[in-house]
């Protein structure tokens, strides 16, 4: 997945409106669900076995926030071991 199309898929309403191609450097899961396509349990299972990077945030550290480039590289990575698995496969 290109840099450029990943930036735009992580850039929130508010960035897109204001014609900014700035992009965040940390996602809400919610926001990593969808750009990933997984369903919420799945995301979250992800966090807890720590195939997704995450951190947690504010005082009782339950703010959880996905980084924009692992999301990005775990996406990569995916996408590479099921090209490798299809070129196996033929």
């Amino acid at each position: 997945m290109s840099e450029a199309v990943f930036s735009y898929l992580v850039q929130d309403q508010a960035t897109t409106n204001q014609n900014t191609a700035d992009a965040r450097l940390l996602l809400r899961p919610a926001r990593a669900f969808q750009i990933a396509d997984v369903p919420r349990s799945t995301g979250y299972l992800l966090i807890a076995t720590g195939e997704w990077p995450s951190i947690r945030i504010g005082p009782s550290n339950k703010t959880i926030r996905i980084p924009v480039k692992g999301l990005q590289e775990w996406i990569e990575r995916k996408l590479t071991e099921a090209e490798q698995a299809r070129q196996e496969g033929a």
